[in-house]
């Protein structure tokens, strides 16, 4: 009987035991699962994430071929700027030397006129002689 009892508690001490270790393994399949779920939310935040960083790098790159354009166009006015200034320099010494030789040459036809005007006096002085 000693021998039976010893069984019956080494049966009931294994049951035990398995009953411990069913509990354990559902636990960690719970908990399997649970991270399973984690893992697939996870997954789809990586995924968005991933999706907005590309949708950005796009938009940073739309953003750099913007500011190349304007650069250039930007560049391009400096040139333009630049050659209108020369230009504009040019007629500015044109005015200049036109300004002076008109007023030489102003100078020289009242310089003619005055002499004109003392022929004509002298004319008329010796023609009262005659």
């Amino acid at each position: 009987e000693a021998a039976a009892q010893d069984a019956q508690e080494k049966q009931d001490a294994a049951q035990a035991e398995l009953g411990a270790i069913k509990k354990d393994n559902e636990r960690l399949q719970d908990e399997v699962k649970k991270m399973g779920r984690e893992n697939k939310e996870t997954e789809l935040k990586k995924k968005e994430i991933e999706t907005k960083l590309a949708q950005a790098e796009e938009r940073v790159l739309l953003e750099e071929e913007k500011l190349s354009r304007t650069q250039s166009e930007l560049d391009d006015m400096q040139r333009q700027l630049e050659q209108k200034q020369a230009e504009v320099n040019t007629l500015q010494t044109s005015k200049l030397e036109l300004e002076s030789e008109l007023k030489k040459t102003k100078t020289e036809l009242d310089s003619i006129h005055e002499k004109e005007l003392a022929r004509k006096s002298f004319c008329g002085i010796m023609s009262t002689f005659s």
